[in-house]
């Protein structure tokens, strides 16, 4: 079974006592709270599997991660509870946790009740194409021929 698909039938049972009235809506980050936590979950496997591949402490987090899980506590509780009996390798991260980590977020995106949600999603899919061309080496390809988001132009 996938990694984050597991991770997701899981935290169902405990977020089924959150959504009954015990966590006010307006205590919740922009994302659903089911979201929240396969998020916060892809977060700490990734950061798990770039520190074996960088040779670091398995449980060291990036400052952005760091930053990223300060603003969903709950989540990056439960997140550190379950990867801890779990391990996934870096090619089922590529094959299907990231897939999936893509699919959750732009879906959260798209339901936020967020005025500007079709900004954010040009810019995750900028920032993405971005990423992308820095790390794919392409012949011909010029710094200045980069996708930009319409904000940015």
């Amino acid at each position: 079974m996938p990694y984050l698909t597991l991770a997701m039938r899981r935290r169902e049972g405990r977020n089924l006592t959150r959504q009954r009235g015990r966590v006010p809506r307006e205590r919740t980050a922009t994302t659903e709270l089911p979201r929240q936590d396969v998020l916060a979950t892809a977060v700490i496997g990734g950061e798990s599997i770039l520190a074996e591949l960088d040779g670091r402490d398995p449980d060291s987090l990036s400052l952005q991660s760091r930053q990223v899980l300060e603003q969903v506590p709950d989540a990056a509780v439960w997140a550190r509870s379950f990867t801890r009996s779990s391990h996934i390798s870096a090619r089922t991260f590529r094959a299907q946790t990231a897939p999936c980590v893509l699919s959750v977020a732009v879906e959260g995106i798209a339901l936020a009740c967020a005025p500007d949600a079709e900004q954010r999603l040009v810019g995750l899919l900028a920032a993405s194409i971005a990423d992308c061309q820095e790390l794919i080496p392409v012949a011909g390809y010029a710094s200045h021929d980069r996708i930009q988001s319409p904000a940015s132009r």
